[in-house]
C-alpha cells in the first residue's frame, strides 16, 4: 500500500510541475500509475519470455549432443 501512495505522491508532483512549466498537454490525467503498472507488466514478461527461450534452447541444443 505505501508504495502505491509514493507512486501517487510522485505523479502528483510530475503533474504539478508539468503545469508549472506550462505543458498541461502532457499531463498523464491520473492514468500514469496504470500506465507504469502496464510498462512494468510488460518488461517482466518480456525477461521471463526470454529466460524460458534461452533454457528451452539449451534443453535443445544439450538433447541434441
Amino acid at each position: 500500500m505505501g508504495v502505491f501512495v509514493a507512486k501517487r505522491k510522485a505523479l502528483s508532483m510530475l503533474d504539478a510541475l508539468m503545469q508549472t512549466l506550462g505543458l498541461s498537454a502532457f499531463s498523464l490525467k491520473g492514468f500514469g500509475p496504470l500506465l507504469l503498472e502496464g510498462t512494468w507488466m510488460t518488461i517482466k514478461l518480456a525477461v521471463l519470455s526470454l529466460a524460458l527461450s534461452i533454457l528451452l534452447g539449451l534443453v535443445g541444443a544439450s538433447a541434441k549432443l
